[in-house]
């Protein structure tokens, strides 16, 4: 079986891709081996990725999100609001708002 995976495997040798390995293969054991690396490294890399950069990306973003709703607090605080909506009615406008303003960049990164 390793003889199969790295001395006579075309995608080892010529680096052509996945896709035409597995249209080519004609033994099960071959593309169930092929199947389980694939499988690996899809996951391996994705952990990878949600560890280094979805994790620390998300509580930037939350810490970037209560240090501007603690300014706009602050600045209603001394801002003359009509009455009926002065406290949280008021902070429930403008918590809206943020959350419609960041929904504009779900889609950038």
């Amino acid at each position: 079986m390793s003889k199969g995976l790295f001395e006579f495997n075309p995608t080892f040798v010529l680096t052509v891709g996945l896709c035409p390995t597995l249209a080519v293969t004609t033994s099960l054991k071959s593309a169930l081996a092929i199947g389980v690396a694939v499988i690996a490294v899809l996951t391996c890399s994705n952990a990878i990725i949600a560890a280094s950069w979805r994790g620390p990306a998300g509580g930037l973003g939350f810490t970037v999100a209560m240090i501007l709703m603690s300014s706009v607090r602050e600045r209603l605080a001394h801002a003359d609001t009509p009455e009926p909506l002065k406290g949280m009615p008021i902070a429930f406008v403008c918590t809206s708002m943020m959350a419609m303003a960041f929904l504009g960049f779900s889609g950038m990164i």
